[in-house]
């Protein structure tokens, strides 16, 4: 699956955009706050991903210029409930051009078609764009998150939820 725009492509992510994606993760100081304490090392990072390619996963996608990650957007999917957990991060430079717009959307049509219908992320209480973005993407805010994905829940940080299958959200 890949969708174009004129200035930047999405797609699955591959082995060539794994260095791509630690400077991006790297160079993000609000997704440092939101999704670790630390950046693990550039060894631990490329472990990571041998798995992830090893075990065949396609949860997660990337918005590229030539070989330039801008943009990063992956899922944890409970097909039992029917929802799953997204994250997602772009670079600083590509921020209010539709770059985050373009993955999530991405994103919900990948979910939609494995009958996803419910999507929770959540946002650092330290990045209100981030907060504002979901807001404007017509995701509510909740107190906690379901219990499959109750592992990111923590005290620092703003529930968000979006029901993709029909216009009314639902809490």
């Amino acid at each position: 699956m890949q969708i174009n725009n004129s200035n930047f492509l999405i797609s699955e992510v591959s082995r060539q955009h794994t260095k791509s994606i630690y400077h991006l993760l790297k160079n993000n100081e609000n997704w440092m706050k939101m999704g670790m304490k630390e950046l693990p090392s550039y060894t631990k990072h490329l472990k990571y991903w041998n798995s992830y390619f090893v075990n065949q996963e396609k949860n997660q996608f990337v918005a590229s210029i030539s070989e330039n990650v801008i943009g990063l957007i992956g899922s944890r999917v409970s097909i039992e409930n029917s929802s799953a957990y997204i994250w997602l991060c772009v670079h600083g430079d590509y921020l209010g051009i539709g770059v985050g717009s373009r993955l999530l959307e991405f994103a919900k049509q990948f979910l939609g078609s494995y009958h996803i219908h419910k999507i929770y992320t959540s946002v650092s209480l330290y990045n209100q764009p981030s907060l504002q973005f979901f807001e404007s993407n017509n995701f509510c805010i909740i107190n906690n998150l379901p219990i499959e994905f109750s592992e990111h829940n923590a005290s620092n940080r703003r529930f968000l939820f979006k029901n993709i299958r029909e216009k009314k959200l639902y809490l």
